[in-house]
């Protein structure tokens, strides 16, 4: 068999007749690449009990939108009382119970676990600053503390009204929303699914425009043979949130294109000096990156991603797919909004950003969580119900006494009605780790709740 030049073809050289390895195989005719295709297989094999649709297209990254959901997390806090002043604590990494889903710990544990994109974040930022920085951390312990139900319902009222009804699998009968909220996935406020993006554009619409979501239409009038209007028939527009949080929230997101936000080298590509608000995503293996954007006059979102048969990571300036990946959403496709909006922005009238409402500066409805470690697991449970919390309770090997909290999701400032999770010692220290010694490079792993595994370099002696 010869290689045809320039297809990925095989030819016979007794017939020279030409072929392809996939031929007459189910990946045949298949546009994405055989990598995609081996991990999906991968991932039904390692799986107990398979795996869902969702969890592939959140390995795969196809086609995400990712931090630009945490507006969706954030918008439903606020709706519980969180201001954008309000402070969020922002680990390097979060382990959250498998309650919450389940991906990234490679522990075996089955633990939901999300780290930050790099290193350089600190360890606390105001709701504002959270989202021009966007470290993932500091979402995912929100979602988890708001709620995923109600920061889903917040992502379809505001505009992606097709996760109601578009199922979650091919033939399927539960919807992408009904899917995340039966299976109560933090994962969402990382935006792990497919967005239209003419959907996503209309959130910034319903934002900019007070909170009153209207359909998107490319429609603007009809007119008769004889110049008169025909009436158009849609659906009414709905006040989905109060304007007082639609406002503020566009202010919070005012500040990702000054300087130190994630957009602001896209905006000073173009020399932009007016007021906007936007949000920046991107993928975790930079497969892809978006940006949303908007102002008082204009909304819009873009997508940047790999479409070939072989998607892979993509290098920035120029745009070109690369083993060191680092597309991020305030590189073209935040210079592609910037330099759009440019020539067209004085058109359609002055540029502003709308008032704050006092109630969601600093946040109307928020509470303190105490410190619960050490009491018993029953006491805590009832301390936290009365203080207006939702509770689970989640076992954790622990050498303490039998049933009391050794660890808990949230400590300090959080939303009335948030989630929190206690860590319950079961009493018996988990198992020693038999460990081969090979040659010294001996390693320790520490359970610790509710955080990742401390791991102890050679030569640490644990004293237990």
């Amino acid at each position: 068999m010869l290689a045809v030049r320039g297809l990925k073809l095989r030819s016979c050289c007794s017939c020279g007749s030409r072929t392809s390895v996939t031929a007459g195989t189910l990946f045949d005719r298949r546009r994405s690449p055989l990598t995609v295709w081996f991990t999906a297989c991968w991932m039904f094999a390692a799986q107990k009990d398979g795996v869902s649709a969702l969890s592939l297209q959140r390995a795969l990254e196809m086609g995400t939108y990712q931090s630009i959901f945490k507006i969706f997390t954030t918008a439903a806090a606020m709706e519980k009382g969180l201001g954008i002043n309000s402070i969020l604590d922002t680990p390097q990494s979060v382990r959250l119970p498998a309650s919450f889903g389940h991906g990234g710990c490679n522990d075996g544990s089955g633990d939901y676990c999300v780290k930050n994109y790099n290193n350089s974040y600190n360890s606390q930022y105001s709701v504002t600053q959270a989202l021009a920085k966007s470290p993932n951390t500091a979402f995912v312990k929100l979602i988890a503390s708001t709620g995923v139900t109600p920061t889903v319902d917040m992502a379809v009222k505001l505009g992606l009204r097709s996760y109601a009804t578009q199922p979650a699998a091919p033939g399927g009968k539960v919807s992408i929303a009904d899917a995340f909220k039966s299976g109560n996935q933090a994962s969402f406020t990382l935006g792990p699914v497919p967005v239209d993006p003419v959907e996503l554009s209309n959130v910034a619409a319903t934002l900019s425009s007070g909170g009153m979501w209207c359909p998107p239409t490319p429609i603007d009038s009809i007119t008769d043979a004889n110049g008169k209007p025909v009436p158009v028939n849609s659906p009414p527009c709905e006040q989905v949130v109060p304007p007082g949080l639609a406002n503020t929230l566009t202010n919070a997101l005012s500040q990702d294109h000054v300087a130190g936000g994630t957009a602001s080298g896209a905006a000073d590509t173009v020399g932009w000096n007016l007021p906007m608000s936007s949000k920046t995503g991107t993928t975790e293996r930079e497969y892809s990156s978006a940006f949303l954007g908007f102002t008082n006059t204009l909304a819009a979102a873009n997508l940047v991603f790999d479409d070939s048969n072989t998607p892979s990571g993509i290098c920035t300036a120029p745009l070109r797919s690369c083993s060191a990946a680092n597309l991020t959403g305030g590189a073209e496709p935040g210079q592609t909004w910037f330099a759009t909006m440019k020539p067209i922005i004085d058109s359609f009238g002055p540029v502003a950003l709308p008032p704050t409402d006092p109630k969601y500066l600093d946040g109307s409805g928020a509470g303190t969580v105490p410190n619960l470690v050490g009491i018993a697991a029953t006491d805590a449970v009832k301390q936290l119900t009365e203080l207006g919390y939702q509770v689970t309770q989640t076992s954790q090997a622990n050498g303490s006494v039998r049933g009391t909290v050794v660890g808990q999701s949230i400590t300090g400032p959080a939303v009335t009605g948030a989630y929190v999770t206690v860590y319950v010692s079961t009493g018996v220290l988990p198992p020693t780790p038999n460990i081969p010694f090979n040659g010294g490079q001996q390693t320790i792993q520490v359970p610790i709740p509710g955080v990742p595994p401390i791991v102890l370099p050679p030569g640490v002696i644990v004293l237990g």
